[in-house]
């Protein structure tokens, strides 16, 4: 932001941020940096293939006896409604 009558910077302009780094990096890319993307991904695909990752997939399906009947409800209410009602709650 320039000052109106010097052309400078006025006492209250921000000044840019330096993003360290590589040349390039911190710029804005939208809705998501590609990089941290493609990290995460990574990361997330190491843990599924890891045996950690192998045991909570096997679990996933296990459920306490006292949470299926509220499970059995939710999936009878949802499927009982009609499609754009679903979409219209998220």
């Amino acid at each position: 932001m320039q000052n109106d009558t010097t052309g400078k910077p006025g006492p209250n302009a921000q000044q840019p941020v330096d993003q360290g780094g590589k040349p390039g990096q911190g710029e804005n890319h939208g809705e998501g940096d590609p990089e941290a993307a493609a990290r995460f991904n990574k990361a997330e695909q190491d843990f599924v293939n890891s045996p950690r990752g192998q045991e909570k997939i096997r679990e996933a399906g296990n459920v306490r006896p006292d949470e299926q009947a509220q499970l059995e409800e939710a999936d009878r209410t949802t499927r009982s409604l009609p499609t754009d009602a679903a979409s219209e709650n998220r």
